[in-house]
């Protein structure tokens, strides 16, 4: 893939979001996890204890000087002028919004 972007395809429930975590673990710098929706945001802040929630009711309280981001897709926008090294797409087959930030 173009710049080191990798596709991982694994059933429902087989550890994506951990993999995620794991590839987090070893970052270089900040982390985006982007997901669709507002149930996904949530089970992921489970396992991302101290990244900021973007999405509906935490766009007021925006920490960015946190290590990560877990966005809802339509909230991406938001993070639009922030640097990261690493961005995840759950459930990427769904459409991604416009202005939405790269990696580097």
């Amino acid at each position: 893939c173009d710049n080191g972007a990798r596709v991982i395809e694994m059933a429902c429930g087989s550890g994506k979001s951990r993999v995620m975590r794991e590839l987090a673990e070893v970052a270089s710098e900040k982390v985006l996890v982007l997901v669709p929706t507002l149930v996904l945001l949530h089970q992921f802040a489970l396992l991302f204890p101290s990244y900021c929630l973007v999405g509906t009711g935490y766009n007021r309280n925006i920490e960015w000087d946190a290590e990560g981001f877990i966005c809802v897709y339509d909230s991406a926008h938001l993070l639009a002028n922030e640097t990261f090294s690493d961005i995840y797409f759950d459930e990427a087959h769904h459409p991604l919004p416009h202005g939405c930030p790269n990696a580097t």
